[in-house]
């Protein structure tokens, strides 16, 4: 054991004897008081000792990563490298097909590689393994969303990812009118698992499916937002 936590130890260890032997010295109108910070010096030693012997090791455990643009981050389904994060007013989608939508966007361009066996799609990627905050607030990834696209040649080529190729991805939501033009961006990069499917009843359906880690995300991005 530490020797900073020996020392604690017997500090608390020492303090409850005091008190305890302070009992039999206090009026008995007092002695509930007294019982009282006893029985919480006795509760508080243990908790203690345990946080800095493992609570504290646990929680850095489970603090995710942070990334930078550039950075490459793999998980079960997806490996996503983010190129750039920009604010513009400028239409993200370049299709060819109808005039551009002037506007105010949120713009992150990434590269997505499907690293399962089975085909994927931008769409699950974005609903399921991203949650998006720009300025510390969080962006509804369906309401406020713009375009979510691979981009081959500077064209749009729809939103299917197929294993093993890595594609250029384009994800974009709409500014709010009034909104303060934003400055940051930041992404948590949640991870999924490949698990059995279990019917309501409790029943093996047959078949697995592709579950996301809500509680954990596996990396942070947070960086800020150039302007385009």
């Amino acid at each position: 054991m530490p020797s900073k936590l020996v020392g604690f130890t017997r500090y608390y260890s020492a303090t409850i004897a005091r008190v305890s032997s302070s009992i039999e010295e206090t009026a008995p109108r007092g002695r509930a008081r007294v019982w009282f910070a006893a029985i919480g010096a006795a509760i508080l030693l243990p908790v203690a000792i345990a946080w800095p012997l493992g609570g504290l090791e646990e929680s850095r455990k489970n603090t995710p990563p942070q990334i930078a643009v550039g950075q490459k981050v793999k998980g079960n389904r997806f490996q996503l490298v983010p190129r750039k994060a920009v604010y513009t007013t400028e239409d993200p989608n370049p299709s060819p097909f109808g005039a551009p939508q002037k506007g105010r966007y949120v713009v992150l361009d990434l590269v997505v590689t499907n690293v399962s066996a089975m085909p994927a799609d931008v769409t699950e990627l974005m609903a399921k393994d991203l949650r998006v905050r720009v300025d510390g607030k969080a962006v509804d990834m369906v309401m406020d969303l713009k375009e979510r696209l691979i981009l081959r040649d500077g064209d749009n080529r729809g939103t299917l990812l197929n294993p093993g190729l890595p594609e250029n991805v384009r994800l974009a939501w709409t500014v709010p009118e009034g909104a303060a033009v934003p400055k940051r961006l930041t992404v948590a990069i949640h991870d999924e698992d490949y698990k059995p499917s279990w019917s309501l009843l409790g029943y093996y359906s047959g078949t697995s499916l592709w579950y996301t880690d809500d509680e954990n995300p596996m990396a942070i991005l947070e960086t800020p937002l150039e302007r385009a």
